[in-house]
């Protein structure tokens, strides 16, 4: 195994399924926030999110901002 291999095998080994999953989500999301007009409720429902206030409490926890704070920040 090269250094890059370990390093792979590093990242997976401490990285839960559920952290994985919420990474990608969320830098989807961020792409949608960023790259589109959609607002965050669209982007909730098109993400399958409850509704839009569960959405805008999971983005602010995993960012430490809120969806319209992020969009802001282009």
């Amino acid at each position: 195994m090269g250094n890059k291999d370990y390093e792979r095998a590093a990242i997976f080994s401490t990285t839960s399924a559920k952290e994985w999953i919420d990474r990608a989500l969320i830098t989807r999301i961020k792409i949608e926030l960023r790259h589109t007009d959609k607002s965050a409720a669209q982007i909730a429902e098109e993400m399958h999110f409850a509704n839009p206030s569960f959405f805008s409490k999971y983005f602010r926890r995993l960012t430490g901002m809120t969806p319209g704070e992020f969009k802001k920040t282009k």
